[in-house]
């Protein structure tokens, strides 16, 4: 599964970012998960929505990092059970998820507070 997420600005200071979480199921890069996935498993996507001044104070992008990671984890619920594997592969559905998103937001602040909560 990958990732792909797409941020919307309009020129207005205070515009809404989106930042859309989209899981294909067909991806070379993560084949465990695409392997529990059926094929013919639309793709999953969510769309999460925050402001360009939430990426300037802490605590606001500590929101912004949580919503991403509960989007994250609706769109790889699908692949969430109880045996071992089925765990691990959403764990790494999830965090890929929520890396990309990070990655395609391309904010420092953000970047930096997610490496700070992976342990």
């Amino acid at each position: 599964m990958t990732l792909h997420t797409q941020i919307l600005e309009s020129k207005a200071p205070r515009a809404v970012l989106a930042a859309l979480l989209a899981v294909l199921l067909t991806a070379a890069g993560l084949s465990l998960l695409a392997q529990a996935a059926s094929a013919a498993e639309p793709a999953q996507s969510e769309q999460v929505r925050f402001t360009d001044t939430e990426l300037l104070h802490a605590d606001s992008i500590a929101q912004v990092h949580s919503r991403l990671h509960r989007a994250a984890e609706r769109v790889c619920a699908p692949l969430a059970g109880r045996a071992l594997d089925e765990i691990v592969n959403y764990r790494h559905c999830v965090d890929a998820a929520v890396d990309q998103a990070v990655a395609q937001i391309h904010r420092p602040a953000l970047s930096a507070y997610v490496a700070s909560t992976r342990h």
